[in-house]
């Protein structure tokens, strides 16, 4: 069954004409059912993302920044993660710090690279 879910969540993905018109609310209801029957810290990174784009910010918040409590607090999407999202909403400081640290995590050219690129936005 877990695996329709995640087949499910990618064929939204797919099939979205852009990213504006992915379906993030059923995508957030796919992860809802997923973490009831596969709960782990990966899970839970691509939930928040998800309530994110599906308009439920404060939740999408709380989700991630509960995970650096989890063993993601030593992986660099996580901090990405945090970084972009408060990169949308205008908070710099915050992005800055969370973006700084992915950097600090990887030793990986291409990450490093997607990295700074969110950095020169701010």
């Amino acid at each position: 069954m877990i695996q329709h879910f995640e087949a499910a969540i990618a064929h939204l993905h797919s099939h979205a004409k852009s990213f504006a018109d992915t379906d993030w609310a059923t995508i957030t209801q796919l992860y809802t059912k997923l973490l009831q029957g596969n709960p782990n810290p990966f899970v839970s990174l691509n939930y928040g993302i998800a309530l994110y784009y599906n308009g439920q910010k404060l939740s999408a918040f709380n989700v991630l920044e509960g995970l650096r409590k989890t063993f993601l607090e030593e992986y660099y999407l996580l901090h990405a993660a945090l970084g972009k999202l408060y990169l949308l909403e205008g908070e710099s400081d915050k992005s800055d710090f969370y973006l700084n640290k992915a950097l600090s995590l990887t030793s990986f050219q291409a990450e490093k690279d997607f990295v700074r690129k969110m950095l020169l936005k701010n």
